[in-house]
C-alpha cells in the first residue's frame, strides 16, 4: 500500500486534467531535479515517477487525479510536508 494516497477531484475533462498534471510534474521535476530523478508517461494519463527516497504514479480519471506514493524509510519522516505539498498543489492546479 502507499504511503501517500491522495485522490484529488478535477472538476474537467480527462483530456484538460491530464495535460494540467502533465504540466504540474514537469514543472516539478525542473524545479527539484534534486528529488525527482524520473518521470515517465506511460499512457496519455498515467505516470509513473522515481526519485530520492520514494517512487510512486499519478493518474488521471474520469473525475479525480489519483497520486501514489511509496515512501522509502527515511522519506517516511517527511510524509506529512510532502503530503501538504501535493494538496497544495493540487488544489491550485485544479481549484473550481
Amino acid at each position: 500500500m502507499a504511503s501517500i494516497d491522495i485522490r484529488h477531484d478535477h472538476g474537467t475533462s480527462v483530456e484538460d486534467a491530464a495535460a494540467r498534471t502533465r504540466a504540474l510534474l514537469d514543472n516539478f521535476q525542473t524545479k527539484r531535479s534534486d528529488l525527482i530523478k524520473d518521470v515517465s508517461w506511460v499512457s496519455d494519463t498515467k505516470a509513473t515517477l522515481k526519485g530520492t527516497g520514494f517512487e510512486g504514479s499519478f493518474e488521471v480519471t474520469a473525475d479525480q487525479v489519483v497520486v501514489a506514493i511509496k515512501l522509502g524509510f527515511l522519506a517516511k519522516a517527511f510524509k506529512g510536508q510532502v503530503e501538504e505539498i501535493l494538496q497544495k498543489k493540487l488544489t491550485r492546479e485544479f481549484e473550481a
